[in-house]
């Protein structure tokens, strides 16, 4: 059965859609989701805690995120 591990959340972290395709890093370590507001958040899968929001380079909402092959870089 599928099974809710952890959650990923924020204040200030909202879909647009009823939809939004967030990504694990290719090592599990992070994850990552874009917001309605055109940040990009990025969580510590280990803790739930939020490490980072990447905010200034969208001026619309943010549906699907993806990572590198490496993990270094991710796109959204």
């Amino acid at each position: 059965m599928n099974e809710t591990l952890k959650t990923f959340q924020h204040p200030t972290f909202r879909t647009e859609t009823n939809w939004n395709r967030a990504c694990l890093s290719p090592d599990g370590a992070m994850a990552i989701g874009g917001s309605s507001n055109g940040s990009v958040y990025i969580w510590d899968t280990t803790n739930g805690q939020l490490k980072t929001i990447l905010e200034g380079k969208h001026q619309r909402a943010i549906n699907a995120m993806g990572w590198s092959n490496q993990g270094e870089v991710c796109s959204a």
